[in-house]
């Protein structure tokens, strides 16, 4: 959504119907976005919209959601937005090496990738579906190829660009490339003004790819669903697939990472017995609950009021009938009733 996008963009969205988006340089219209498309659920934070809730779970970290497309039943979902600068290709047209670019690449974005990698490969090895949007300002290997070469300006060489191979060696498949598996039929460019594939949707775990479309201006090269009002920079990539989510683990989650004193908070949890609660704590435990709350069962949602919380860093914590701590679910952080934000 470039420059967060208009009505126009909006209305893309409410006709792909997509059942999950992910969606990049929302800025602060994702609220609104989400309204005018008919989407019940978003996370500003994660900039995603849902037609099912979207959960911030214990150990996250903040970089992922579970989607509870069944109840009980959840898949994850990561967005990702990698830096733009030193982009490879325009280094290659230079006279830079494979060498020096694919150094270049590892510094600026495959390190970026780091901690989320790891969280990647641990939910894919407990089974989880778990699918990856994002810019990635970096083509793919699969488009780099000893068949491509010549093909269009800049492929001179093969090159294995290290975010899609780190990405491809930890079990994701390039859903798009599954469909449209031959480069030289369907290029699918997603970002006209530098001629490159840089926009993925990826896939790992208990998913088939069914199909894989590009959305964009109408009438553009590969694009399969065309707009004439399209206010983007960038295409975008739909896929359908079909998933088998697993069941919820036992968890703490928010519906929002950043509030203002007074804003509604919903603190969704799946706790191991119905009896037990759902604390509000400073930052990283130090102090007394400043709120506490009882389940409603083993599986469910408490609607909290922050208007007594103080302003600063917070977590959620679900405990156990006999006190014990289950979950954990940080960062919670609140501004002050001017809306100035605070530390967490």
């Amino acid at each position: 959504m470039e420059y967060g996008g208009d009505e126009s963009t909006d209305a893309v969205i409410r006709s792909i119907d997509a059942d999950i988006v992910g969606v990049l340089e929302s800025y602060n219209r994702l609220p609104e976005t989400a309204e005018n498309a008919g989407y019940p659920y978003h996370n500003v934070s994660l900039q995603l919209l849902s037609k099912y809730p979207i959960h911030e779970p214990s150990g996250a970290e903040g970089r992922y959601a579970f989607i509870e497309v069944r109840p009980g039943y959840v898949v994850a979902f990561f967005n990702i937005h990698l830096d733009y600068v030193r982009f490879g290709p325009r280094l290659l047209r230079k006279g830079a090496s494979v060498e020096e670019v694919i150094a270049s690449e590892n510094e600026v974005r495959t390190s970026a990738l780091d901690s989320p990698l790891l969280l990647m490969g641990d939910l894919i090895q407990r089974g989880y579906p778990v699918f990856f949007t994002g810019d990635h300002n970096e083509p793919s290997s699969l488009d780099y190829t000893e068949a491509t070469v010549g093909s269009r300006p800049g492929i001179e060489e093969p090159v294995p660009w290290p975010v899609s191979e780190a990405l491809l060696q930890v079990g994701f498949r390039d859903t798009y490339r599954e469909i449209h598996s031959d480069p030289l039929e369907a290029p699918g460019i997603t970002h006209p003004g530098t001629g490159e594939r840089i926009d993925y949707l990826y896939a790992a775990g208990p998913s088939e790819t069914l199909e894989s479309e590009l959305v964009g201006e109408e009438g553009g090269p590969d694009v399969d669903i065309g707009f004439e009002e399209w206010t983007s920079d960038h295409r975008a990539v739909v896929s359908t697939l079909d998933a088998t989510p697993v069941t919820m683990p036992i968890m703490a989650s928010v519906d929002r990472a950043l509030l203002t004193r007074g804003d509604p908070l919903t603190v969704s949890y799946n706790a191991p017995a119905p009896d037990g609660s759902v604390t509000i704590v400073p930052q990283e435990g130090a102090g007394s609950p400043e709120l506490s709350e009882p389940l409603m069962g083993d599986a469910g949602g408490l609607d909290v009021d922050t208007s007594d919380l103080a302003p600063g860093g917070h977590q959620a914590v679900l405990l156990d009938a006999d006190g014990s701590e289950v979950a954990r679910r940080g960062r919670c952080s609140s501004e002050d009733d001017s809306g100035r934000s605070l530390p967490s």
